[in-house]
């Protein structure tokens, strides 16, 4: 059943080619289809092409680990939304809920591709500071920033799928316990993002 829902998401709700402004470059990149996300060679190209840069062996490297990261947590994420959403019986419900994931993990992690990982990798490749609203930040720190920013979104999302299986199995305390679980892990994340963030900043 899964497998069929994300390959017809695949097939007709996600855009195949996205655009990106980084500064006076234009980048026109593909969403492969999930689980992949990224062709990270066809990417690099595109890249390349895209900018007029040539990107050295360890810059490649550097990229490609960064892209296995994030598809990865995909992977881990989409497993567990996937046990998650097996305990439920209604298959209506299950399709329901799976479809949602693939709609919030298809925008969250697009929206990462545009604004996190091509911004990082022309401010690393060109030495220069990653900006927003004025302040300048260390583009490795920051980019760990935004790295936990996606770990914890997606959490957010598992815990929404949760929150389906109290409400389907009120009777079952165990989905509650892990739901508290979730809470806590949630707000200690959020305490250290804030922290995260201003340790990334340059002109304090």
């Amino acid at each position: 059943m899964f497998n069929e829902l994300v390959q017809t998401f695949n097939k007709t709700r996600k855009k195949e080619f996205l655009k990106t402004n980084f500064q006076n470059i234009v980048i026109k990149w593909k969403f492969t289809d999930f689980p992949i996300i990224l062709n990270k060679t066809e990417f690099i190209a595109i890249l390349e092409n895209g900018s007029g840069y040539k990107f050295s062996v360890l810059t490649k490297e550097d990229i490609f680990n960064k892209i296995y990261a994030f598809q990865n947590l995909f992977n881990e994420v989409n497993e567990a939304t996937i046990r998650y959403l097996s305990e439920l019986d209604n298959d209506g419900h299950k399709i329901n809920g799976y479809n949602e994931f693939l709609k919030d993990a298809y925008a969250l992690l697009k929206t990462y591709i545009s604004e996190t990982l091509i911004p990082w990798i022309f401010e690393v490749a060109l030495d220069i500071k990653h900006q927003e609203i004025g302040i300048e930040y260390d583009p490795n720190l920051f980019f760990d920033f935004k790295n936990e920013l996606l770990s914890l979104e997606f959490q957010k999302r598992l815990r929404k799928i949760l929150k389906i299986l109290i409400l389907r199995n009120p009777g079952d305390q165990t989905f509650t316990l892990l739901d508290q679980t979730y809470e806590q892990d949630i707000i200690s994340k959020m305490y250290k993002l804030k922290t995260m963030k201003q340790n990334s900043k340059i002109n304090l």
